[in-house]
């Protein structure tokens, strides 16, 4: 225990060191036609990503040196790890079955008891979804018709899905439909709960105690009354690819066709979102080493089928707009971080956010340390299987933390957390769960059917508080109500005011274009965007401005305003500011809302 608490003071120590050599990486500036929070301070975009990279490695570097010195460094412990034929078979006969279905059952009653959003409209974020939505059913093109910053799926398809299935375009049924995604991303969260818990072949009570715990951790990561929280809903495919990883680790030979999903998930994430799909597919690249490794030849000629054949469909299917998913993705990819970019807290500065990053960073450094340690112990107190789930779960945390690397921000840090949060509670409350057993807490309960009744009494407890019966009883009145409330119920007096005088102004107008931050106008003034640059903050690059510039030539209508924030295109596009002003006039004018003509030849 002694060297054990030695081991891991000493790269507490290192970690934290690490955290000083942090803003001693300061690349040279790279002068760009972006303007952003990396342009106005003349700091390279760069800097931050590998700062982050030499924070987590210089711990684990010194880790391996440290196993080649003491000659501890076991090559075949980390094998035997990785080959599950060597581990004891994952048991599929248990009561935790009984205990999953409970859970799900309260997640729906959970669900049937939220109250609908009808909070007023966010200009921007729900904007994002609603505008280039609208344009696609119109003229049903994808990234041909619309600069797509986070994901067709996410950004365009999405809400088409919602007004398909309540036949109404509303904002309504686009809200319900981001509930929904919750509900399912909540459902993930406790079948990834059911997985680790299996890992462990804790038995009995104990199980059901350990997966309770677990589940309830990871379900309250998110919340319906906001979008926030350590783990967001763009996570999905993300889950959808750890999940069937896991599977195939506990049950090799059983439900093993499970893998053929991954190539369809592969396309499908970097479609949804393009940050998640790139976590998705690096998770299915380790999970191809990881079959290789194993030396499993048939599965990995599955796998990699799966892959090919999808992403083969999906170029036949798209036809040309894959050309354009392709132009758009690469230009999304190299240029949105110096866009919205947010330079990452220096750990230990004071700087906002600081102590929030450095938690962040420190616990990711010291999971990896602790799951790589974990993988080089010939005997340990945990299964073979459980330690590689810790070992993923530690990966998908350094992965996930990628996010905040380039918007590192408050709110992008907290989403990064939730993995993280899951691997330590998943060593604390397994060696909590055997110290009850090792101590014989629960000896002297002989029924056998405890383990379900604690259960439920249990997580009913948990639950209690957020099921609401006359809201159940009520769920489709409420629901058929919420998806057909008037769009303008959603807006504010001023919001109203203009759309209704801007909708008599622009009636005959074929399109508009957007040279605003509040996105959601051209949904509401029913009209789409006359350029696929809808969402004028991810113009960014002087290549964009002067291709939008040379396509305004034939827009009659911009709708533009006279905020001069840092964030707006007016402060951002210069180059777009300077043309519109040298050849439109204002045509209408209310409150900060600009409409502007052409100025005829």
């Amino acid at each position: 225990m002694r060297k054990k608490i030695l081991f891991y003071s000493s790269f507490v120590i290192i970690i934290v060191l690490s955290g000083f050599i942090w803003p001693i990486i300061n690349l040279p500036y790279e002068n760009t036609s972006i303007i952003g929070e990396y342009s106005r301070n003349k700091y390279n975009h760069n800097n931050d990503l590998i700062r982050y990279l030499i924070f987590i490695f210089i711990p684990i570097l010194i880790l391996f040196i440290f196993f080649a010195f003491r000659k501890t460094l076991s090559i075949n412990n980390l094998l035997e790890k990785i080959n599950t034929n060597l581990t004891e078979e994952t048991r599929s006969k248990s009561k935790l079955i009984y205990v999953f279905f409970i859970f799900l059952l309260l997640l729906f009653l959970e669900f049937l008891s939220i109250n609908f959003p009808i909070h007023k409209i966010d200009l921007f974020h729900e904007g994002q979804k609603l505008s280039s939505a609208f344009k696609f059913r119109l003229d049903n093109s994808l990234w041909s018709g619309s600069y797509v910053t986070v994901g067709i799926l996410y950004e365009t398809l999405a809400s088409n899905f919602a007004w398909y299935i309540f036949d109404d375009i509303s904002i309504g049924s686009t809200r319900f439909l981001k509930l929904f995604l919750i509900l399912i991303l909540k459902i993930l969260l406790i079948i990834f709960s059911f997985q680790v818990t299996k890992a462990t072949n804790l038995k009995g009570t104990l199980e059901s105690l350990y997966f309770i715990i677990l589940s309830f951790i990871t379900i309250n990561f998110i919340n319906y009354s906001f979008e926030g929280g350590q783990i967001i809903y763009r996570e999905i495919p993300v889950l959808l690819t750890i999940i069937i990883f896991f599977n195939f680790i506990l049950y090799k030979e059983k439900q093993k066709y499970l893998i053929l999903l991954l190539g369809p998930i592969s396309c499908l994430s970097i479609f949804y979102s393009l940050d998640r799909g790139l976590v998705s597919n690096i998770l299915i690249i380790i999970f191809l080493f990881y079959l290789i490794f194993n030396k499993n030849l048939p599965f990995l000629f599955l796998c990699i089928s799966s892959i090919l054949i999808s992403w083969l469909l999906s170029f036949f299917y798209l036809g040309n707009e894959f050309k354009y998913f392709l132009q758009n993705s690469i230009l999304i990819i190299n240029e949105i971080k110096q866009i919205g970019g947010i330079i990452h807290p220096i750990p230990f500065s004071g700087e906002q956010n600081s102590a929030r990053a450095f938690k962040s960073l420190f616990l990711i450094s010291l999971s990896l340390i602790i799951s790589i340690d974990l993988m080089n112990k010939k005997k340990t107190i945990y299964t073979n299987k459980f330690i590689i789930i810790l070992f993923i779960i530690s990966i998908l945390s350094f992965l996930t933390y990628g996010y905040a690397i380039g918007r590192a921000d408050g709110p992008h840090i907290k989403s990064t957390f939730g993995y993280v949060v899951i691997f330590y509670s998943s060593i604390i409350f397994f060696l909590l769960i055997k110290f009850i057993e090792e101590k014989k807490i629960f000896k002297n309960i002989k029924n056998i059917n405890f383990s379900i009744v604690f259960s439920v009494i249990l997580v009913v407890f948990l639950f209690t508080q957020n099921i609401i019966f006359t809201n159940i009883y009520s769920f489709k009145t409420r629901l058929n109500n919420f998806v057909n409330y008037e769009d303008k119920k959603f807006l504010r007096t001023n919001e109203q005011s203009f759309v209704k005088n801007a909708k008599k102004i622009v009636n005959k107008e074929k399109c508009i274009q957007l040279f605003t931050n509040d996105v959601s106008l051209l949904y509401l003034l029913r009209k789409p965007s006359c350029t696929k640059f809808y969402f004028p903050i991810t113009i960014g690059s002087e290549k964009n401005q002067r291709e939008l510039i040379n396509k305004l030539k034939k827009v009659k209508i911009i709708l533009t305003d006279n905020d001069k924030n840092e964030f707006s295109p007016n402060a951002r596009l210069p180059l777009i500011k300077k043309y519109i002003s040298e050849n439109y006039k204002i045509l209408y004018q209310e409150d900060r809302w600009i409409i502007m003509q052409l100025i005829s030849n």
